[in-house]
């Protein structure tokens, strides 16, 4: 403030607010393509537990009521938690033993069994139920339990969406700053000779546009950053999306590397419009 006071230059608000207003967008944009390419930004996830148990039956147990029984255990005994219900037959099951192992014994020691696909874990007392509902059932058991978590694939509608998105913004950018530069320093075209004429250096003039930009990306830079972590909160809570935590070093990046490329193409087009316009004078 105390170059532009005493250089007495003025610069437009008007040519400011344009100014910030690109470049707060094109840095929110930025943000948000850069924490999609460094998974900042919690990603859509589908997290599938299956748990499986095996019901061993006696003989008296009779294959036709496998549907009726799955249609009670789904609405009785584990609230739509059932993905599957299969019967295992044990003569193909010993068959298959047999064949796989060379066994060569004359009875099949095997009891047909149920296999049961849940998406929760079965309780101890269900279990019970169940054994003490029907005689046929020898016992229960828990033969398999897993975890599978997908990522959403996004990186191609990253792509599709951002780089048209970010080619026009900075095409934008540039006009709009080019704009503000050759509007400012046209208005202070007499000002500026008389304070060359007086011996001002070029350096004291251009720092007034300096300290200009540094303000104006300060402003933006707030701005972005406002945009950025309300869109991160909305995603999280307004869409209630099971999703995992924010990496915090890549968050940092995200916003670093995008601030440190726009802060110094926005010193350097400044600076560059004014350096040519003072020495054209």
């Amino acid at each position: 403030m105390f170059v532009l006071a005493m250089s007495g230059i003025y610069i437009h608000k008007a040519s400011n607010k344009y100014v910030i207003l690109s470049l707060g967008l094109l840095l929110y944009i930025c943000y948000m393509f850069f924490s999609f390419l460094f998974d900042s930004i919690p990603n859509i996830s589908t997290d599938t537990q299956r748990f499986s148990y095996a019901i061993e039956l006696n003989e008296n147990w009779d294959k036709s009521h496998l549907e009726e029984f799955e249609n009670v255990l789904k609405k009785k005994y584990l609230d739509n938690a059932v993905e599957s219900v299969e019967y295992r037959d044990k003569e193909q099951a010993w068959e298959k033993l047999s064949k796989d192992y060379n066994l060569e014994f004359s009875a099949n020691p095997l009891n047909n069994i149920i296999i049961l696909n849940l998406s929760k874990k079965m309780l101890s007392a269900t279990k019970s139920r169940l054994l003490s509902d029907y005689e046929s059932f020898i016992r229960l058991e828990n033969i398999n339990s897993s975890h599978s978590s997908s990522r959403s694939q996004n990186s191609a509608i990253v792509y599709i969406l951002f780089i048209p998105l970010l080619t026009v913004l900075i095409i934008l950018f540039l006009y709009i700053l080019q704009g503000a530069a050759h509007s400012n320093l046209s208005s202070n075209k007499k000002l500026i000779e008389s304070l060359i004429l007086a011996g001002a250096h070029h350096s004291k003039l251009a720092a007034v546009f300096r300290k200009n930009a540094i303000l104006n990306f300060l402003v933006a830079f707030i701005l972005s950053l406002i945009l950025y972590f309300t869109t991160i909160y909305l995603i999280k809570q307004c869409f209630q999306l099971n999703i995992t935590d924010l990496s915090i070093v890549n968050v940092f990046k995200s916003i670093l590397i995008p601030s440190i490329i726009l802060f110094g193409l926005h010193s350097f087009i400044l600076l560059w419009k004014v350096d040519k316009y003072l020495k054209s004078i």
